[in-house]
């Protein structure tokens, strides 16, 4: 009996191990989450170097990313934990560069 509960134990952690791991998505709209990889990293209101900016992300924060019909620049919203998000407190839309993601 505990042999046949060991077996069954190690195949269900060896099935757990297996099953890939997602980031979570607030919205339910087909986000992907990303890390931002650069330290004060510009969110712009369009999708150009020259676009204004809403605000800055600090390095590891998250961007949630619902466009990326341009290689160039990634449009999506700030994690609720950054600091833009609870300046404006809610999910401003912007772009990012993907050289910081």
């Amino acid at each position: 009996m505990k042999k046949t509960i060991s077996m069954i134990l190690c195949m269900l952690l060896i099935a757990s191990l297996t099953v890939p791991a997602f980031a979570y998505n607030p919205s339910g709209n087909g986000e992907v989450r990303y890390t931002v990889t650069g330290q004060d990293v510009l969110l712009r209101n369009g999708p150009n170097p020259t676009a204004t900016p809403l605000g800055q992300f600090d390095r590891y924060d998250y961007f949630w990313v619902d466009n990326t019909s341009n290689s160039s620049w990634y449009g999506g919203y700030p994690d609720t934990n950054t600091k833009i998000y609870q300046y404006y407190n809610y999910a401003v839309y912007g772009y990012v560069s993907t050289l910081y993601l």
